[in-house]
């Protein structure tokens, strides 16, 4: 089985190029979802019909790895798939992440290869998050052998210059893709990520950083009220930046309010919201995840609170 793993640090925009990854894998595909938090919706994103295995509640490289390597050998037992497609909890540590899937290989004797590293990152706000979250951030980058630039829109020339400059500095390796990758077409992406094929076995160097994600980052599920409209929500989601209720780094959700089924988004202080012309592929009762660090525990009163 090829492993391909579709890495990079919360709202960097994973979801949506492996909506555009997945159809052009030949052969039988599974997805696994790693989510950080105890619902998994990223498996109702994925528009492409494949079977997807949830691993959620914490992260791979956290207390989960053992859970990782079973469901890794369940899914070559039941599916037998060529292609194995990774989306790693935003927390989580790409090297991590890796070895978990040389364990599976060594101890469920599951016959894999790696075969893509693809890190995704945000343009904006990767320089602060390289100094915020030091090696739970800058692992990903280290370790990837493909970096694709997201939120390019929301930077100057000048500052996307700067951040591709301290990506290849944490990475010369690495190859770094610093245009729009949503616009590419199915072979122009093809020829971009197969110029990372050939590499066997990785080793890492030993990390800094002994304490695991869930020590730094808390998840938090809350219900989003029916009788909202998209305009009160997103109202509502704007509470976020208060310091008050801890320093939220993320915050997604699905849900069906007055106005229909209704995606909504919060990343880097920003709200978005995508009214779903069809109900999602699972559904989930009005709930939204929020991941940062010292989150307020009555956090879901005080954002919905009149």
């Amino acid at each position: 089985m090829k492993i391909h793993i579709i890495s990079g640090f919360l709202g960097s925009g994973k979801t949506t190029f492996m909506n555009q990854y997945l159809p052009l894998l030949d052969g039988k595909v599974v997805v696994i979802e790693n989510e950080f938090g105890d619902i998994c919706l990223d498996t109702a994103l994925v528009d492409y019909d494949v079977p997807v295995h949830e691993i959620y509640a914490g992260c791979i490289c956290c207390t989960l790895a053992g859970n990782f390597q079973r469901g890794i050998k369940e899914i070559y037992d039941q599916h037998d798939p060529e292609h194995i497609v990774i989306e790693p909890s935003g927390v989580g540590k790409l090297s991590d992440v890796v070895n978990a899937c040389y364990l599976a290989e060594r101890i469920e004797k599951v016959p894999l290869a790696i075969e893509r590293l693809i890190v995704l990152v945000d343009a904006e706000s990767c320089i602060d998050f390289l100094e915020d979250f030091g090696e739970f951030y800058a692992n990903q980058i280290e370790n990837a052998k493909l970096i694709l630039l997201s939120h390019l829109d929301a930077v100057s020339e000048q500052e996307k210059c700067h951040a591709t400059g301290v990506l290849k500095k944490k990475n010369p390796g690495a190859i770094i893709y610093d245009h729009d990758w949503r616009l590419l077409d199915d072979r122009a992406l093809s020829d971009l990520v197969a110029l990372t094929e050939g590499y066997g076995k990785i080793s890492f160097k030993k990390d800094s950083v002994s304490l695991p994600a869930d020590k730094v980052f808390t998840a938090s599920s809350v219900t989003i009220p029916e009788e909202l409209s998209t305009e009160e929500l997103l109202a509502r989601l704007q509470r976020l930046k208060d310091k008050n209720l801890g320093y939220v780094l993320r915050a997604k959700g699905i849900a069906l309010i007055k106005d229909g089924y209704v995606m909504i988004q919060y990343a880097h202080g920003k709200c978005s919201s995508e009214l779903l012309s069809e109900p999602p592929r699972e559904l989930f009762h009005n709930k939204m995840v929020i991941i940062g660090c010292d989150l307020s525990k009555d956090i879901e009163d005080r954002l919905f609170a009149e």
